[in-house]
């Protein structure tokens, strides 16, 4: 994230952190979500922390913020409620839902070692595997763990990774494929390149 957000600035592009799965992470001393102009955070229930459903954006620039405030509240702006500046949106968070929030962040460093504990218990069942191709950390990257990722290694085919998924459903253990980037769903077929290699293994 340091190298993307120093290429951001040397070309004047907007940077808009993707940070969904990183709640409570950090690079160096910077916490996830403290890159570029804006990051997006997610509170699915599968999240480090949970609302229940929806996320929040955060940013620095009061301009930006304004306008996100706006198109939440179905494009009103300041204290008139009947006045629409734009067309908006009814993405506001209910009172319940925040108070659930609420309460997560103030668990959050236990949610937190306990999503390290279980991947650390991976890491040291898994890591003499010579078929999987673990995690790879940085010294300086703090995890807070959504999903523990493993990718089959070159001695696999593409279409290997199902069968094995299959085999180890019926052993009852519970995994699922990787979700594929947004770039290689039928919303973009044939709009975007990328690279695809080791996808279909993980």
């Amino acid at each position: 994230m340091v190298e993307t957000e120093r290429f951001a600035r040397q070309h004047e592009l907007v940077l808009i952190e993707d940070s969904c799965e990183g709640f409570g992470g950090k690079i160096g001393s910077r916490p996830i979500g403290s890159f570029g102009r804006a990051s997006l955070f997610g509170f699915y229930p599968n999240k480090q922390i949970t609302t229940g459903e929806g996320g929040m954006i955060v940013t620095d620039d009061d301009v930006f913020a304004a306008a996100c405030r706006s198109l939440r509240n179905q494009g009103r702006d300041g204290m008139n409620w009947l006045a629409h500046q734009r067309l908006g949106y009814n993405y506001r968070m209910s009172e319940i839902s925040a108070a659930i929030g609420v309460a997560q962040c103030e668990r959050i460093e236990e949610i937190i070692d306990n999503r390290r504990r279980v991947a650390h218990e991976y890491m040291d069942l898994l890591m003499d595997n010579r078929f999987l191709i673990l995690p790879t950390l940085q010294d300086d990257t703090f995890m807070s763990w959504f999903v523990f990722v493993v990718r089959l290694n070159d001695l696999f085919e593409p279409d290997d990774r199902d069968q094995v998924i299959r085999i180890l459903r019926g052993e009852g253990i519970g995994l699922q494929q990787l979700l594929s980037p947004n770039s290689l769903t039928a919303l973009h077929d044939g709009e975007i390149w990328v690279q695809e290699r080791g996808l279909s293994r993980m």
